[in-house]
Parts: C-alpha cells; sequence; structure tokens
C-alpha cells in the first residue's frame, strides 16, 4: 500500500497544475519573454521573418530595412531558451513554414521547454536541501513552498533568462 499523501505533497501538485496552466494562458508577462528569446528563436530555427531587434544586431532604419549589425548580447541564452524546443517542433511538423502556421505551438513549445527545466531545478534543490541535513519534512515543504509560488508557477515557466541564471546558480 501507497504511503499517505502529505499536504506538502499536494500543495507540490498543486503547484505543478498552475504551471502547466500558465504554459498554455495567453499573453505575456513581460515583452522580453518574446523578444529576448522566441522571436530570435522563431527566425533561426523557424525561418520566420522577424524585426530583429537592436540587441540582436537588427537595425531601426525604415529605409534600410532589417539591416544587420554585430549583436551586442551572446546568443547562448536564446540557445538553450528557445533555439532547442523550436528545433524540436520543427522536426515534428518537418518545415518552419508548418510551425509558425501554429503560433501557439510555437509559444507552449518554449514554455514547456522552460517548465522542464524549472522541475529540474526543483530535483537540484532537493538534492541540496538533503545535503545540507533538512529533514524530509522541511525538504517537503520547502519544495512545495517554491513550486506554489507565483515567481515560479508563472514566471519559471517562461524563457526568461532569469530562468536560467537560477538554474546555473543551483547546479554551481
Amino acid at each position: 500500500m501507497a504511503p499517505p499523501r502529505s499536504d506538502h505533497d499536494s500543495l507540490y501538485a498543486f503547484g505543478v497544475l498552475l504551471s502547466i496552466a500558465a504554459v498554455f494562458t495567453d499573453g505575456y508577462v513581460q515583452p522580453d519573454e518574446w523578444f529576448q528569446s522566441a522571436e530570435i528563436g522563431a527566425r533561426d530555427a523557424l525561418g520566420a521573418t522577424i524585426w530583429t531587434p537592436w540587441e540582436w544586431g537588427g537595425g531601426a532604419d525604415a529605409i534600410e530595412g532589417d539591416a544587420r549589425a554585430p549583436p551586442c548580447r551572446s546568443a547562448s541564452f536564446p540557445a538553450v531558451a528557445a533555439h532547442a524546443p523550436l528545433y524540436l517542433l520543427r522536426l515534428f511538423w518537418g518545415s518552419g513554414a508548418a510551425a509558425l502556421a501554429r503560433p501557439r505551438a510555437v509559444a507552449a513549445a518554449v514554455r514547456l521547454w522552460a517548465l522542464a527545466w524549472s522541475l529540474a531545478h526543483d530535483v537540484l534543490l532537493e538534492r541540496v536541501y538533503r545535503r545540507v541535513g533538512l529533514p524530509p519534512s522541511n525538504v517537503a515543504a520547502a519544495l512545495a513552498l517554491r513550486r506554489a509560488s507565483w515567481g515560479v508557477w508563472a514566471l519559471e515557466c517562461r524563457p526568461f533568462s532569469n530562468v536560467y541564471e537560477t538554474w546555473g546558480l543551483t547546479v554551481a
């Protein structure tokens, strides 16, 4: 017989459900969710025609159009946050145009990818908590409170650089 579920387990599960719901909601928390990663990923992985933001080497000149210049930001973040899931999406549909015809799928792919990283972050945190000697009930409480907080269920399922910086800090 399986052990009874604790309130912490139920709260954690509720936080996961909130995170999944946040993946499929309309709108965004901040425009950077799209402009800092998904838009660049859609351009590179799916062939989307975009007006490249200045930080990625785009130009604001109305006559010259989207003139290319050296980017002032590293491509490492969008490569992790958006390129990988959008290349997978392209493999699934066979062409960039087919994926671009499904804008909700493009947004969901990037958000599901971020959610997977966030859940992996929970696993790493559990190991850290146990390694420093927290009692199991405190580990469960800490993970449940983290997962059920707005900052985690709403933001860690979105392609913000902070999500991946948090991951890097935990790994370090």
